[in-house]
């Protein structure tokens, strides 16, 4: 088993993001991410920074079909225009207050990590106050992928 270090008190920032939150079968969640960051491209826009998703609920309708309200922020270079009102423009993303834990494993088995930090958090006795954030990476050098999961606390509880 992988051994995870947990930090704390870690935040992120940035800028010029566009969110594209949607409620959808889990089976489609890829084909919904790759439409939106293909809109981006249509409407000038770069990407400038890491590809960052969260998972705000999942309902189990049957056994074959899961809704997955799941949200993509990408911070881009270039003007937002109106014609992306499907979206929704952030000019600052900012988590504050977050423990957060690098995950180097497969995306599949994510759970791992969020298991690892749900169990810090419950022996520290914190208090989560928002999903878990995944900002996918990639080192330039190695061109190995990771994943930064950050968990957003109450700051009354730290």
């Amino acid at each position: 088993m992988y051994s995870y270090i947990i930090e704390r008190e870690k935040s992120i920032e940035f800028f010029n993001v566009v969110s594209c939150r949607q409620k959808c079968n889990f089976h489609s969640v890829n084909d919904n991410l790759i439409s939106f960051v293909s809109n981006l491209k249509n409407s000038g826009l770069k990407r400038n920074g890491p590809l960052i998703s969260v998972t705000h609920a999942v309902d189990i309708v049957s056994d074959e079909t899961q809704i997955v309200d799941i949200e993509f922020l990408v911070p881009v270079i270039g003007k937002v225009e109106s014609n992306l009102f499907q979206y929704r423009y952030l000019p600052k993303f900012y988590l504050g207050n977050c423990i957060y834990l690098r995950y180097y494993d497969s995306p599949e088995e994510i759970y791992l990590a969020y298991n690892e930090i749900t169990r810090y958090i419950q022996e520290n006795h914190l208090h989560q106050i928002a999903p878990f954030y995944n900002i996918n990476q990639e080192n330039e050098l190695t061109k190995e992928l990771y994943i930064d999961v950050y968990a957003p606390l109450n700051p009354n509880c730290t």
